[in-house]
């Protein structure tokens, strides 16, 4: 095989990296020995580079350049492009087995959000699924949300239990949305002055006026607010959650209308970030037993809302 023969493979290309290496080699009319010999390598090392059982290595291919022709870009990307197609094949037998899966998700209100694409289906959506959660595999994905589950600072429902996936998929949603917030490092004593500007907001009842100011005040202070709409099976009202040590995320579900109800709720989310360990998922569930962190935020709500932030607790 003259050099000029060699040209760079098509990306559908599945022949295997020894299928153009014995080309050459029957083009030059050597035997496998004299090959091996040409090479520097011993003939079983030829043999398995030409059944593809032993990749094309850097020094492989710097060796086939000099003796078959071609450039080494060539033959490493002769390699990677025959793994690249192997992994992908693997990779679509292993996504089907996993289409069972997507039953457990809410699917109809992330296609809603724009996280899903509406076209795709089966082993696609699966891919779509597990870059939106963040992991690799449904196991990795239920392993997530067990030890979510296992964070979540308050009593867990029999309803919340069944539904958890909606839940986390909520979690995650406001995860997502709080990475795209510039937030300062937490600063408690910043969070704790900035409850009595944040009260004064109260007379707006314009949410997309209002909700801009409260960001950027909350933001000053290490908090990023999301309000984001929760699945039908979610339950919860509210959840406050640590990113990092210096950043927090505290989600609220989009207020139909600003009442003193959904404000009671963002001061009490307020009060268990301000009152309560970092380490704590805390979600607001209805009918969930009363804890003593959900006493302490209820009471922290209602001072802000009762005496217009003044006297809160350090």
């Amino acid at each position: 095989m003259a050099k000029s023969e060699l040209t760079p493979p098509q990306a559908t290309w599945l022949a295997t990296p020894g299928e153009s290496i014995q080309a050459g080699i029957d083009a030059a009319c050597w035997t496998k020995r004299q090959f091996a010999e040409r090479m520097g390598y011993s003939e079983k090392h030829v043999s398995l580079l030409l059944s593809a059982k032993v990749p094309i290595t850097p020094d492989a291919a710097q060796r086939l350049s000099r003796v078959l022709g071609g450039a080494v870009d060539y033959w490493l990307t002769r390699e990677a492009q025959y793994q690249g197609e192997l992994a992908q094949r693997k990779e679509q037998k292993t996504l089907g087995g996993w289409v069972e899966w997507l039953e457990d998700l809410p699917r109809t209100y992330l296609r809603k959000l724009g996280f899903l694409q509406a076209q795709r289906k089966g082993k696609d959506q699966v891919r779509e699924c597990l870059a939106f959660y963040g992991v690799a595999s449904p196991d990795a994905w239920r392993d997530w949300n067990s030890t979510l589950q296992a964070s979540f600072h308050s009593a867990v429902t029999r309803n919340m239990e069944k539904n958890i996936a909606a839940t986390s998929t909520w979690l995650r949603v406001g995860e997502l949305q709080a990475a795209k917030i510039t937030c300062q490092p937490y600063d408690k004593k910043a969070f704790q002055k900035t409850i009595p500007k944040l009260r004064k907001l109260m007379l707006q009842k314009d949410s997309k006026v209002l909700l801009p100011k409260m960001r950027v005040l909350c933001a000053a202070a290490g908090v990023a607010l999301v309000t984001a709409p929760a699945p039908r099976a979610c339950g919860a009202y509210g959840a406050t959650r640590w990113l990092s040590p210096q950043k927090t995320l505290l989600l609220l579900h989009n207020p139909g209308e600003i009442d003193e109800r959904w404000w009671f709720r963002f001061f009490y989310l307020c009060g268990h970030l301000l009152l309560h360990s970092k380490k704590a998922t805390f979600v607001d569930l209805p009918k969930a037993a009363i804890s003593k962190e959900a006493e302490q935020a209820n009471s922290f709500a209602v001072m802000v809302l009762a005496h217009e932030g003044r006297h809160l607790p350090a």
